[in-house]
């Protein structure tokens, strides 16, 4: 997979995910973690997250169209640290709570988006 189609994918992914989040948390939170919650908080920080994760696929749209080097590098190395972290936390969350087949799905997903963007931080500019 090469920088555009990684980070054409990742877009693709992310917008709908943090519009979801965005729109409906509380639907989100119960299908990827299986658990429920209404309290004005939680709402508002996964509302933030669901703001966040559409920018971060926004971002990751407009750089797909045309990759300059140094930029695609930049955008895929902060697309590292998200993966990874992302799938820590969704990994901890499996272990502590309650696993559900969307959770170990995402859980999936995160490592080998953050394994394909580490070859892709590899390769020479």
């Amino acid at each position: 997979m090469n920088a555009r189609k990684f980070l054409l994918f990742t877009a693709l992914a992310e917008i709908p995910t943090g519009l979801f989040l965005l729109l409906s948390p509380a639907i989100v939170v119960r299908l990827l973690l299986g658990a429920d919650f209404n309290t004005v908080p939680e709402l508002v920080i996964s509302r933030v997250c669901g703001a966040a994760i559409l920018c971060i696929g926004i971002i990751n749209g407009m750089t797909s169209r045309k990759v300059p080097v140094q930029s695609g590098r930049v955008v895929i190395a902060g697309m590292t640290v998200y993966n990874f972290v992302t799938m820590i936390l969704l990994t901890c969350s499996a272990v502590q709570y309650k696993v559900v087949p969307l959770l170990l799905f995402a859980i999936l997903v995160h490592a080998v988006l953050g394994v394909i963007s580490i070859f892709l931080l590899r390769k020479p500019a």
